[in-house]
């Protein structure tokens, strides 16, 4: 896969390859459930951070690796305000998943694909299909 220069990652924030790692995953367009594991979550992004085939990608959030996983502050933003503008939920009783809404899939393809090149999005889709897979249990 491609990857990105510095230069060029700055026309995408991290808010932006977040969406896109939601809204790329199969069966994104029908909304898709996970786990709101945080530790898990951070962990799954944080290796794909530092996987070479997506550390330009994902390079935009800093993690603290000194407690007993890799949290990001900024990844944590995010998910919180994807659920505050209502793209994720959590209504389950418990609060134990996430639910992407279909809206997540409409407000990527409207307003976030067109920052990312052609191989960009395909390294976004194969980093999206190894991110749920780290979350399966």
């Amino acid at each position: 896969m491609a990857t990105v220069s510095p230069a060029v990652a700055r026309r995408f924030s991290p808010e932006d390859v977040i969406v896109g790692l939601l809204a790329l995953t199969e069966n994104a367009a029908g909304g898709v459930r996970f786990p709101a594991d945080t530790v898990r979550i951070h962990k799954g992004v944080a290796t794909l951070r530092k996987d070479s085939r997506f550390s330009d990608l994902f390079g935009g959030l800093a993690f603290d690796a000194r407690d007993y996983f890799p949290y990001c502050d900024s990844l944590e933003g995010i998910l919180d305000g994807l659920q505050l503008s209502g793209y994720l939920e959590r209504t389950n009783p418990r609060g134990t998943h996430y639910l992407s809404l279909p809206s997540l899939r409409a407000m990527f393809d409207s307003n976030i694909r067109q920052k990312f090149t052609d191989d960009e999005l395909a390294s976004l889709r194969e980093a999206s299909a190894k991110f749920f897979a780290m979350l399966r249990p």
